[in-house]
């Protein structure tokens, strides 16, 4: 786990975000160990669903992966996407 680092500035911005009312959520296509790697970086109290492809049965572009990601943050009206 010590290859994954944030950059110092990731959990305060995330944290100024989530006191605005928005949500994050990750989609990804990712390996079964994901959780492990974002409880490694203190990110799990930042991230309200992680949507991963090895659990689901659905790799990125499947739209049913986004239905996934969109069902379990409670389907809000609004979605913004930032791919990294």
């Amino acid at each position: 786990m010590k290859k994954w680092a944030l950059y110092e500035d990731a959990l305060p911005v995330l944290e100024r975000l989530k006191e605005q009312g928005w949500i994050h959520a990750i989609v990804s296509n990712h390996v079964p160990e994901l959780q492990d790697i974002l409880n490694y970086l203190g990110l799990t109290d930042m991230i309200s669903a992680v949507i991963n492809s090895s659990w689901e049965g659905y790799e990125k572009p499947h739209p049913q992966l986004y239905q996934i990601a969109l069902q379990k943050v409670g389907n809000p009206a609004r979605v913004e996407r930032q791919e990294i």
